[in-house]
């Protein structure tokens, strides 16, 4: 009678803990299927692969000409897609918990806004390791197992921004950065950017780069650091910002502080303020605007290669484009047409 007893007892224990796990299954199941806080979801009946792309809600580079060279290549090479755009007030925990639902769903491939933390890195990793390829954006995340990254090397951009300051400013001028970066980026890669800025001025003796300042997220925060620039440095002459919305911070603190005119801005994006700034205000001297069309159809294009021929580069560059006075009017007709084509 005792062992009745304890055999019943299991048997409702294991029950208990079945019913549980189907429960903790279907719910896990259905929170895949439904949580999202803006999820666009492309899929045909005969579509070879499943891509979800996770991405950063607040950056501008994921707009309409990104969105256009995903879509284009998405057709071309008969794939489903999923993007899901995640605020970035919130952006490294829940990203953190898409790619666990991305990897327990087996999609394809993933498409990320990585950075350079161990958090997400570690989950790159239990990707590859589970034949998930993801392909990188943002940031090249080189110490993971990531497949490629789409997008220009820091020291590139660093090499493209000298070059440009040198040719607007007359090679002359104390020059201040203001880099948006995540919080736990190495300074490694943070450095690269400074690298290709010193290099180009190495050799001219008018240019200085004398300092740069870090950006975590958000508007205030460029403004913040913008006042601290002029405040330590008062005899700055150019500002150079690696994010769009950081640049709009900092000309709003120029245009406070009564100094637009005295200050050259070179800033980062074709938002439309930005080169409404560059054709009509003349606030903002300067743009660096990567091919985002390139960017949106080469991570889909990297990955189909991937799969066909099992070998890919594991870095490719888009072109940059430096918009400004002198070619303002010629990049605003050639948006508008491209933006009509696609």
């Amino acid at each position: 009678m005792k062992h009745n007893k304890i055999w019943l007892a299991l048997t409702l224990i294991s029950g208990s803990l079945l019913i549980i796990a189907v429960i903790t299954g279907l719910a896990i199941s259905n929170e895949i299927k439904n949580k999202s806080l803006s999820v666009d979801t492309t899929a045909y009946n005969d579509e070879m692969y499943h891509i979800m792309f996770l991405l950063n809600e607040d950056d501008q580079s994921y707009g309409t000409v990104f969105m256009n060279g995903v879509d284009e290549a998405c057709e071309a090479f008969n794939i489903a897609k999923e993007i899901i755009m995640i605020p970035e007030d919130n952006y490294l925990s829940e990203v953190l918990d898409r790619l666990d639902m991305a990897i327990y769903s087996r999609v394809d491939g993933i498409v990320l806004h990585a950075y350079s933390d161990p958090l997400i890195i570690d989950k790159i990793d239990r990707a590859a390791e589970m034949g998930i390829p993801v392909i990188t954006l943002n940031d090249n995340v080189h110490e993971s197992k990531r497949l490629a990254y789409v997008g220009n090397s820091r020291y590139s951009i660093g090499i493209e921004v000298g070059k440009t300051i040198a040719r607007l400013s007359g090679s002359y001028g104390k020059v201040a950065v203001v880099d948006r970066v995540a919080e736990d980026t190495n300074d490694d890669m943070m450095n690269l950017l400074s690298l290709g800025i010193h290099d180009v001025f190495e050799n001219i003796d008018g240019l200085t780069l004398v300092t740069t300042r870090n950006t975590s997220q958000g508007v205030l925060s460029a403004e913040n650091v913008a006042v601290n620039i002029l405040k330590d440095y008062p005899d700055i002459d150019i500002i150079y910002s690696t994010d769009g919305a950081n640049t709009l911070g900092i000309v709003q603190v120029l245009i406070d502080q009564n100094k637009i005119n005295d200050i050259m801005v070179i800033g980062t994006s074709d938002h439309d303020e930005i080169l409404d700034y560059i054709r009509y205000g003349g606030a903002i001297d300067a743009t660096m605007v990567t091919d985002y069309y390139t960017v949106g159809y080469g991570v889909v294009e990297t990955f189909v290669k991937y799969k066909d021929e099992g070998i890919v580069s594991t870095q490719i560059s888009p072109s940059i484009t430096v918009v400004d006075t002198h070619n303002i009017e010629t990049y605003l007709e050639h948006r508008e047409v491209d933006d009509e084509t696609n």
